[in-house]
């Protein structure tokens, strides 16, 4: 058992959330983390595409063709899911069974926050669980779909009551039926963060010479890529 957790009682409701871990360099992961006073247990269960939606966004007009490998991505997160809820959460078993597994103790964290505003770093999401280190890292979790935050923020006070919260919750914007006006909007979110990244990796060139021929060179299949995805939003405007 994890030192100083609590022992699960497994016929107690399963007590987690969905948080996807953001990473600069890697495919994000999506973890089910569970919550006790002691310590969070996140259990890997999915990457980016972790739901029919989010695959329709990812692929677009490819998503037919990829269907098979999409249904493979799902089955595979049904399976982890199912193997988690005969598992206690915080038995060193836990750890054995997948290596990107992992334990973050109450006395390793300063402070958490919960905000409600949603990022735009994935489409469909409700806010970011944060956790602050002792040894500086900061850890975060975006709540994807439209997870509660009153319930989230219960659970949390479970593992840290002095929990803070901040920012306005925004509802998720209501499935269109209008294809156009969906392609707008995910080719308009892409076209923002494939942009905003092309001027990132430019402002690394400047600041390290060095790297600059590789960095102009990401910069610019960034700005490519992201020039193109805002004239596919302008071509599938309403106006």
């Amino acid at each position: 058992m994890l030192t100083g957790a609590p022992k699960n009682d497994m016929n107690e409701p399963a007590t987690y959330f969905y948080g996807m871990q953001p990473l600069w360099t890697w495919v994000d992961r999506l973890y089910r983390i569970y919550v006790s006073d002691r310590a969070l247990a996140g259990a890997y269960i999915g990457g980016q595409v972790y739901d029919e939606t989010t695959a329709s966004l990812t692929f677009q007009q490819f998503t037919p063709l990829l269907s098979g490998w999409i249904r493979k991505i799902l089955d595979r997160r049904r399976e982890r899911e199912s193997l988690y809820d005969s598992i206690n959460p915080f038995s060193t078993r836990f750890l054995d069974i997948d290596p990107l597994n992992f334990w973050i103790a109450r006395e390793d964290v300063i402070r958490t926050r919960l905000k409600r505003t949603r990022t735009l770093w994935t489409p469909i999401n409700s806010g970011v669980v944060e956790i602050e280190m002792i040894d500086g890292r900061v850890r975060r979790f975006i709540l994807i779909g439209d997870q509660e935050h009153d319930d989230i923020l219960e659970l949390m006070k479970r593992f840290d009551p002095s929990i803070e919260a901040y920012g306005r919750k925004i509802p998720l914007p209501r499935p269109s039926s209008n294809p156009r006006r969906i392609n707008r909007f995910v080719y308009g979110i892409f076209a923002g963060v494939l942009l905003c990244f092309g001027l990132f990796f430019t402002v690394l060139a400047i600041v390290d010479p060095a790297k600059k021929p590789r960095l102009i060179a990401t910069a610019i299949m960034n700005a490519i890529a992201g020039t193109y995805c805002l004239a596919q939003s302008l071509r599938n405007s309403d106006e």
